[in-house]
């Protein structure tokens, strides 16, 4: 079957941001622990949205101590790639995140590790 697949219409933007929900901690992960810079911060109608970028990627959090039930503040799973990931996961256990896997031994040369936030997001390190 022949498809004709398009891009966008002309002048449109298109930009893939994934979004994570979760209280400040995990605002302080992805800025301290994945030394993450904080590009906008938005007010919304419950806590705030910080764009954050990691590396080459951008992260949209949106963050707050509580999410109504009705908001559906699903928990997520990211792949991040860091120069050191040993070092990330020390840096998330310090800043309160929970162990799912420790760095072990490289696996094709990659050291893996694993955390979970506050909000259950899970956290894959991965580095080289």
């Amino acid at each position: 079957m022949n498809e004709k697949v398009s891009g966008p219409a002309k002048g449109a933007f298109a930009r893939l941001l994934p979004l994570l929900y979760g209280d400040a901690s995990v605002v302080r992960f992805v800025t301290l622990g994945l030394e993450g810079e904080i590009r906008t911060r938005t007010e919304a109608q419950v806590g705030a949205r910080f764009e954050i970028v990691v590396g080459d990627s951008t992260l949209l959090i949106h963050s707050a101590q509580a999410f109504p039930d009705d908001m559906q503040a699903t928990q997520g799973s990211v792949l991040v790639y860091v120069a050191d990931a040993a070092l990330a996961y020390r840096r998330g256990l310090a800043l309160g995140l929970v162990s799912l896997q420790a760095p072990g031994l490289p696996s094709e040369d990659v050291v893996q590790c694993a955390l979970s936030d506050a909000h259950g997001n899970v956290w894959y390190l991965a580095s080289a």
